[in-house]
């Protein structure tokens, strides 16, 4: 599993185009690291870190909810300790 720092450079712009509700970029990053589409972002230290997924959702940006779901992203990992995004 793909694990960026919350200030990897490709972490940001991927945060960015979620938020921007940037399908094109985002389909160009995923392109290039297919692992983006379950990466987990920043790790704290209470072991919490988030996934393009969580963006989304927190953005209220449905389009791009659906469109991370159809390259692969998870709602919820068990194996780790994030709580699911909520919808």
């Amino acid at each position: 599993m793909l694990v960026l720092a919350a200030d990897d450079p490709l972490a940001i712009e991927a945060t960015q185009a979620v938020q921007a509700g940037d399908l094109d970029r985002l389909a160009q990053l995923l392109e290039d690291n297919r692992a983006l589409a379950t990466a987990r972002i920043g790790v704290w230290p209470d072991g919490m870190s988030r996934t393009l997924l969580h963006a989304a959702r927190r953005s209220e940006a449905t389009e791009v909810v659906d469109w991370l779901l159809a390259q692969g992203a998870r709602s919820a990992d068990s194996q780790n300790r994030s709580r699911a995004p909520r919808g």
